[in-house]
């Protein structure tokens, strides 16, 4: 079956419904489609297959509601955002309110593919991925605003399966509640997240379904919020304004906090990304190591390495234990000797400040011995 090509000429308010098998190309043109607003009625309901896109600029789907309370979207069958901008009207605030757009939810599995354009609510979640729902996101701009010290709004909100490799994201709230669903999300790619990372068990749920949470690569600005006993978590990658938990850092990587120019981030990747991240550091960096295993050749002057990890690390052919630290010295004048190790005033892991290889019982005797001579003198 060819599909159908709708074309806005003007703004129009109308909900619309997508019928099961069929498939449509729904291009907003630069006009605004508005939802009647009945209670109950999204904007468009797909059980279709429906792409929606703005040839022009300025294209909207919104819905006119004073209460927000029901979605503007809500996508039963396959959807893909192209292009245009997703809001609504007005601001319910953050404790009512319906999501912006809703995927799957209705007991069968939906799709909902997001490339491009805006999507945007004022006081409430902007994305719902619901049971059974496919999440897939590479691009465009997902985003809420409204929190408060009590709510925090979400960007996207997901119970089914995220895949999330581009685009600009704000909070992320990842949750379980049924041991009927499985609830998954993978971070990879250019894909930039802010706010908050909230991942937890729904509350009052005490069953078995943790919700799980990937990273392979990404940058995020965000603060974390989660529940260790009550999720799956592993980070192989990524760059982070705040450090994530070690404990979810995926064996045989490496994570790093890089102080350059006075701004601090942290690295996630193999022990090579980090090298060619940190290698070319300049006088007055700073390079901590905080898990894994690394052989660091660092060139400039004046720079500080510390390990702050379990991990075997090595800078200049220099061994650190760990809780210590170098600062190389310029080139002509070599490194640091490993006997001048700067504490970093975290004690070592089996070789530390007081019991470790470095600490000499004899010298100790022998001063006790000259101290109890001169007593007795």
């Amino acid at each position: 079956m060819h599909p159908d090509t709708i074309t806005l000429g003007a703004d129009i308010e109308q909900s619309i419904i997508i019928p099961e098998g069929k498939t449509i190309t729904l291009d907003l043109n630069g006009y605004t489609l508005t939802g009647i607003g009945e209670k109950s009625k999204a904007t468009i309901v797909n059980n279709g297959n429906l792409t929606i896109k703005d040839s022009a600029t300025g294209g909207k789907i919104t819905r006119d509601s004073s209460t927000n309370d029901y979605y503007v979207v809500d996508n039963q069958g396959i959807m893909i955002i192209e292009s245009g901008e997703v809001s609504v009207k007005s601001f319910a605030g953050p404790s009512s309110g319906s999501s912006l757009i809703r995927n799957a939810g209705d007991g069968r599995e939906a799709t909902l593919n997001i490339n491009g354009g805006v999507i945007h609510q004022d006081g409430f979640i902007a994305i719902k991925n619901d049971d059974l729902g496919i999440l897939n996101v590479t691009g465009g701009k997902i985003s809420t605003s409204g929190d408060t010290d009590v709510y925090t709004l979400a960007a996207i909100q997901n119970w089914g399966t995220a895949n999330i490799s581009g685009g600009e994201i704000g909070n992320l709230w990842i949750s379980a509640w049924s041991d009927n669903f499985t609830v998954n999300t993978t971070i990879d790619g250019d894909v930039d997240i802010s706010g908050k990372i909230i991942i937890k068990k729904n509350d009052g749920y005490e069953g078995t379904q943790k919700p799980g949470l990937e990273i392979k690569d990404g940058n995020f600005d965000v603060v974390w919020s989660v529940v260790k006993d009550d999720v799956n978590v592993g980070i192989s990658g990524g760059t982070y304004t705040e450090a994530p938990d070690m404990d979810f850092v995926q064996d045989g990587n490496v994570a790093v906090g890089y102080k350059h120019s006075g701004e601090t981030l942290y690295y996630i990747g193999t022990a090579d990304e980090i090298k060619n991240i940190v290698e070319n550091a300049q006088n007055g960096d700073e390079i901590e190591i905080l898990k894994g295993d690394i052989d660091l050749q660092i060139e400039g002057g004046n720079v500080k390495i510390t390990n702050n990890g379990n991990g075997k690390v090595t800078a200049n052919g220099v061994e650190l234990k760990g809780g210590y630290g170098i600062t190389t010295e310029n080139p002509e004048q070599g490194t640091t000797d490993p006997s001048e190790q700067e504490t970093t005033g975290t004690e070592a892991s089996g070789n530390s400040a007081k019991t470790g290889d470095d600490f000499n019982m004899a010298a100790v005797v022998a001063i006790m011995g000259i101290a109890a001579a001169a007593a007795a003198g």
